[in-house]
């Protein structure tokens, strides 16, 4: 017989969040709908783990890190714990995210800082991983202008944090 792959579930499981995430200004039922988007991402995950360098489980860490008031941000912490740690800190985008997601939510300006910087002073870190680490790097740049820092709610009037 044929073996599942995780691309279909992947493939429509970020498909249905970013729907979901995207519109739910104009449709509010689309949070009831989450659950789909994340059973797929979860089933994809489950089929291969290190499928599109850990892709699904990054997207699974950014949904349950999404509030750290939230009941799941400590599961969202310890996929994205695990996806640093198996990718060898050489996804930037994982770096990326858990930045973006954890220290911003969690208001630690000097992690994210840090993370931040760390993403920017990489070298080539993998071939396999250059236009995605490229993409992270501009991402990373943006992050810290003071707009985006004010976002997380870090106190601009100090001076940056020495990383």
């Amino acid at each position: 017989g044929t073996q599942a792959h995780p691309s279909a579930a992947d493939v429509l499981g970020y498909a249905w969040l970013a729907r979901a995430s995207f519109f739910v200004a104009d449709d509010p039922g689309l949070v009831g709908e989450l659950y789909v988007g994340v059973a797929l991402v979860e089933r994809s995950r489950a089929l291969d783990p290190t499928y599109q360098d850990y892709g699904a489980t990054t997207v699974l860490a950014s949904y349950y890190a999404r509030s750290p008031q939230g009941p799941e941000f400590e599961q969202g912490v310890k996929l994205f714990q695990e996806a640093i740690e198996k990718t060898q800190r050489k996804s930037l985008t994982v770096l990326y995210n858990y930045a973006n997601r954890v220290h911003c939510g969690k208001s630690d300006r000097a992690a994210y800082e840090k993370t931040m910087h760390e993403i920017l002073d990489a070298g080539d870190l993998d071939e396999q991983r250059r236009l995605t680490n490229a993409i992270a790097k501009l991402r990373a740049r943006r992050a810290l202008s003071v707009q985006r820092m004010m976002d997380c709610g870090f106190d601009m009037s100090q001076p940056p944090s020495k990383g």
